[in-house]
């Protein structure tokens, strides 16, 4: 009889701790936290302006992400960062970038916010859990549209994080499926990251900054053109014999059908190229996160405006 109460009280303290462990594994792989106030960096300049309207700006943020607000809350975030840096604002725009299905923004922040060194184990662990999950998510979206060096790129990123999001089976499961292909098509090739984007935006900006370029170009060549066939008049009307202005007068007769529609062409092809090439990398910023170019709306009193910025 003792050996059965044995047996009974080793078999409950083992189903207690299966218990206890399980509960403790759901807490830690959860929902990250906000990080507020509390979490922010002691700075001397607390009473500054920009100080406190990032504080504004970071409980309106968590408000928006407790009501489900998710893109306002990614908004706010990122303009409280921008009045005022703090680490932990990273963190929020990790986790609302997340929660937006915008995995590779949501890894970006996530970098920021380790390489400041800032933040608790518990903040850390929530990176992690981030970076598993994600990685995850694009290494899936890569073998659906059977590009498996990016599948094995996000699959080899995430290896030491998917533990800690609680996804290491399906992992495995998928990095075995993307060898078996990879097994039957050949050498996938080397990933390169500075040709993929997400929603393509690394191709908008770049046929952005090239149509603005040969915008430029052809501003430039009109203006030039502009510039010596006025000299030519010039020179003519200043002719000191009737023969010089004869001579000049019937050089410009000659290139004059081509100066009249030469110099307008010119400036219509700049004009257009310049203003598609500004449309796509405000475009580009709009689709890609930190983009090259953003045009922002500014509300101040009585006045109303945009402000338009590009970043080199």
């Amino acid at each position: 009889m003792a050996k059965t109460y044995d047996r009974i009280w080793w078999c409950t303290l083992f189903v207690m701790t299966a218990v206890l462990f399980a509960h403790s594994s759901v807490v830690w792989a959860g929902e990250p936290e906000m990080g507020g106030e509390e979490d922010m960096v002691d700075v001397d300049d607390e009473d500054s302006d920009a100080y406190q309207k990032m504080l504004e700006l970071s409980a309106q943020g968590n408000q928006y992400y407790a009501e489900g607000r998710i893109e306002d809350a990614a908004a706010t975030y990122e303009e409280a960062y921008t009045t005022y840096p703090q680490p932990i604002l990273l963190k929020n725009q990790m986790i609302t970038r997340f929660l937006l299905d915008e995995c590779e923004m949501a890894i970006e922040f996530g970098g920021k916010f380790l390489e400041s060194g800032e933040g608790s184990d518990q903040d850390r662990n929530d990176v992690e859990q981030v970076f598993g999950n994600c990685s995850l998510a694009l290494a899936k979206e890569a073998a659906e549209d059977e590009d498996y060096a990016r599948a094995q790129h996000w699959l080899d990123y995430g290896e030491s994080y998917y533990y800690q999001a609680g996804n290491q089976e399906e992992a495995t499961a998928l990095r075995q499926q993307v060898d078996e292909r990879i097994a039957d098509i050949g050498d996938p090739g080397e990933y390169d990251p500075s040709v993929h984007d997400d929603g393509g935006s690394n191709t908008l900006a770049l046929t952005g900054w090239a149509l603005t370029g040969l915008g430029v170009v052809s501003l430039a060549g009109g203006g030039i053109w502009t510039l010596r066939w006025n000299s030519k008049v010039s020179d003519m009307e200043s002719a000191e014999t009737r023969q010089d202005f004869d001579e000049r007068r019937a050089e410009l007769v000659d290139s004059y059908s081509t100066a009249r529609w030469g110099i307008p062409t010119l400036y219509g092809v700049g004009l257009t190229a310049v203003g598609a090439g500004v449309g796509l990398l405000i475009w580009s910023s709009n689709t890609g996160g930190e983009g090259t170019a953003s045009l922002q709306p500014v509300f101040d009193g009585d006045v109303t405006g945009a402000t338009f910025s590009v970043r080199f």
